[in-house]
């Protein structure tokens, strides 16, 4: 078997696989020596490396360059952006085959320096700080650019963030909408707030009438939070057009077991899928999903006890190709003293959250043989296995099991399951660790919203090896 080594020190590998696109049907993956720090960041190595072939071979590209972030276009597959600690970013539009560059108004800040237009791929929106030379302080500043970064206006300043919410898809949005999260005045002691645009902030603003967390979008719905006040805690408001917010309603007591911490999960489906943490811990947290109806204001419980990391990104993931099929991973011991180890099973659905049920393992390995295991339940080592990966043949899935390392596979859209190879699990039940599809709005600094996160560009920021 041909084997190629990676050039790097790190521990793991950083790869990001790209959608097929426009230009291309093939298989490319960009890849980078990567190690997960305790902090939560990632330390990276400037090395890059890109293959057509899904890794079967592989090429230094950017060599000489000091990448710093790498950003897959989130609605064109074959544009990928590479910022580096100055105002350089190299860009190629052809899956790598290629390369250009332009210089940002400002050094990137954070970790996601870059908003881009659903429909409009040239259209961009640039996140950085601006400091005026022999004056104290900087403020946040976002610019935007028509022409893929040749030319740059101001879009908002004292804005944290800024995201195109236009498109045609979605009735009542203009092309041109915007919406940011600005402070309420041009002072960086004011709090922040959201505000919307038609026009890039010309003529038309609207602003939201109370003080803001964070807000995230996913699909037709932009969900923000708003402060907690006196009398309430967060509250989360869901807006179809941009402009009109309209506050969630949760089930009946249902914040009596629920922090006030949200993360949006992939709603592909007319309707909002929201992860609310029940123990916002490092180690134990978890939380249950929860379903809205089709104007994202009023929801019902979907699945408790889902797991999650420190960072609150959740162990949920919608299939592609395969409708109202999706993954979560649940903590099964929840109710265990914190000083165990969680006990992770994970559950499928086929109508979209509305029922869940164990994924089962196989009776039988490759070669007919039986596992050794008690499908009862009974069994101290449960069959768990632990990553998996939507292929794109429509109703195919696949699966790692984690003990034994054997690749099983469905062509049931996950009711039943066979091995694609022989190995030996112990087994109950079958855990997978589902891609990262959710959206976690931040709030300011540190704090995690109490908020929401995204699936395509869940980029740490990164520590320069």
């Amino acid at each position: 078997m041909k084997t190629f080594e990676f050039d790097t020190d790190m521990k793991e590998m950083q790869k990001i696989h790209l959608e097929r696109g426009f230009s291309s049907n093939d298989e490319t993956v960009i890849a980078r020596g990567a190690s997960h720090l305790v902090d939560g960041n990632l330390q990276i190595d400037k090395k890059v490396w890109l293959s057509s072939n899904q890794g079967k071979d592989w090429t230094r590209i950017l060599e000489g360059q000091d990448i710093y972030g790498i950003y897959p276009h989130r609605y064109f597959q074959d544009i990928v952006y590479f910022t580096t600690p100055t105002k350089k970013v190299i860009y190629t539009i052809d899956r790598g085959q290629t390369f250009h560059s332009f210089d940002a108004p400002e050094p990137p800040k954070g970790s996601l320096p870059l908003s881009f237009h659903p429909e409009k791929r040239d259209w961009l929106i640039w996140r950085s700080e601006k400091c005026d030379k022999g004056l104290s302080g900087c403020i946040e500043q976002t610019w935007i650019s028509l022409d893929r970064g040749d030319d740059w206006t101001t879009l908002h300043r004292y804005a944290n963030k800024c995201e195109f919410t236009g498109s045609s898809t979605y009735r009542n949005r203009n092309l041109k909408q915007v919406v940011c999260l600005a402070r309420t005045e041009e002072n960086n002691d004011a709090p922040f707030t959201v505000r919307t645009s038609d026009d890039f902030f010309q003529e038309d603003i609207t602003t939201f009438d109370g003080q803001v967390t964070n807000f995230a979008t996913m699909n037709e719905f932009i969900v923000l939070v708003r402060d907690a006040t006196d009398k309430e805690d967060l509250q989360s408001f869901a807006s179809l057009d941009g402009k009109r917010f309209e506050k969630a309603q949760f089930p009946h007591d249902f914040h009596k077991n629920h922090d006030s911490q949200y993360t949006l999960l992939d709603s592909s489906t007319h309707a909002v899928n929201m992860f609310v943490s029940a123990e916002p811990s490092a180690d134990w947290n978890y939380g249950s999903i929860v379903k809205s109806n089709s104007n994202g204001t009023s929801y019902v419980v979907s699945a408790t006890n889902v797991n999650a990391n420190a960072a609150s990104f959740v162990d949920f993931e919608k299939v592609q190709g395969l409708e109202g099929v999706a993954i979560i991973n649940v903590v099964s011991n929840s109710d265990s003293k914190k000083d165990k180890k969680k006990e992770i099973q994970t559950k499928i659905s086929h109508n979209d959250g509305a029922r869940w049920s164990y994924l089962n393992p196989p009776h039988n390995d490759a070669d007919g043989n039986p596992y050794r295991c008690n499908r009862s339940g009974a069994s101290r080592v449960p069959c768990t296995s632990t990553t998996t990966r939507s292929a794109r043949i429509e109703g195919r899935l696949s699966a790692l099991l984690q003990l034994s390392a054997s690749s099983l596979e469905s062509e049931t859209s996950g009711r039943n399951w066979s091995p694609l190879m022989t190995q030996t699990p112990s087994c109950r039940r079958m855990q997978v660790s589902p891609g990262q599809t959710s959206r976690k709005v931040a709030g300011h600094g540190s704090t995690v919203i109490k908020g929401l996160s995204s699936p395509w560009y869940r980029s740490l920021r990164p520590k320069i090896r």
